[in-house]
């Protein structure tokens, strides 16, 4: 898989004028989102980056990945590679998507991002779910994954809450899901002083659906966000009544290497094998 070549582009061109009929988004700075390279509506895009395999199977669900918290920066290219990857696997569209206040070389996304990374707020919810609303009418007919790192995965678990009918599942790497200990735990751990008045995943268990599926995914090396963070929610939203929620330990895995684990790929895995069955 590679970005864009001029055969995708024009594939994914047609595409996004054909979605363009049913819709109209403008960004912040009056340029279109055209859900190749920007997202969104209401006046708020993320910017993305649009990967497709060489066989895109016409049922297989849209992939988006969003990354974790690096203070309204985002350079390299790891999460790219990981679209890259599990489309690849998959054969399936696959989207990186900046999130809310990013800038990268790639562009910048409307919203606020931190510098002390307090980013899971309500509005930056809302324009996350602008974004993901344009995909889902730009790549009809297919399931949408949400498959969030870190600060991305403490996103997509709020997200798929607030937003049942964008999210068909949510696979989370490296969450911090339960925001308050763990806040308490980096402050003692990696001194990240200052209060915090970001959204709790945990805080929103009562309010997800019942059919959501939910996989978190944490290694067992990891130092940042430790794996009791996403047990607890996990344990939260079985204890609502969500048969498809689980927490997955990842062999030898770090922080950041957990997006290269075979138990972060086999959650995707299982949530393609989910969402083919409940159609």
């Amino acid at each position: 898989m590679k970005l864009c070549t001029y055969v995708n582009y024009c594939f994914f061109s047609f595409i996004a004028f054909y979605s363009s009929l049913s819709f109209s988004g403008v960004c912040a700075d009056g340029k279109d989102a055209d859900g190749l390279k920007r997202a969104g509506e209401k006046g708020f895009c993320m910017a993305i980056e649009t990967f497709s395999p060489k066989s895109v199977k016409e049922k297989t669900p849209l992939i988006v990945v969003l990354h974790g918290d690096n203070r309204g920066q985002m350079s390299g290219s790891s999460y790219q590679a990981l679209a890259t990857s599990l489309g690849n696997t998959f054969d399936s569209p696959s989207i990186f998507m900046l999130r809310p206040g990013y800038k990268s070389d790639k562009g910048k996304s409307d919203g606020y991002a931190k510098y002390e990374d307090d980013d899971y707020t309500s509005q930056n919810m809302e324009y996350l779910s602008f974004a993901l609303n344009h995909l889902r009418s730009t790549y009809l007919g297919r399931a949408l994954i949400l498959v969030g790192h870190s600060g991305g995965a403490a996103s997509a678990a709020i997200l798929a809450a607030k937003y049942p009918k964008l999210v068909d599942a949510a696979i989370l790497a490296g969450c911090p899901c339960d925001i308050t200990p763990w806040r308490d735990w980096r402050n003692q751990s990696a001194g990240k002083r200052g209060s915090w008045s970001s959204l709790s995943p945990l805080d929103f268990v009562k309010q997800t659906n019942k059919d959501a599926f939910v996989i978190a995914v944490t290694g067992d090396k990891d130092t940042n966000t430790l794996p009791k963070f996403a047990e607890v929610y996990i344990q939260g939203l079985i204890s609502n009544g969500i048969e498809n929620a689980s927490f997955i330990l990842a062999k030898d895995a770090t922080h950041q290497t957990v997006r290269t684990s075979p138990e972060l790929s086999n959650a995707v895995r299982s949530a393609i094998e989910y969402l083919g069955k409940a159609k």
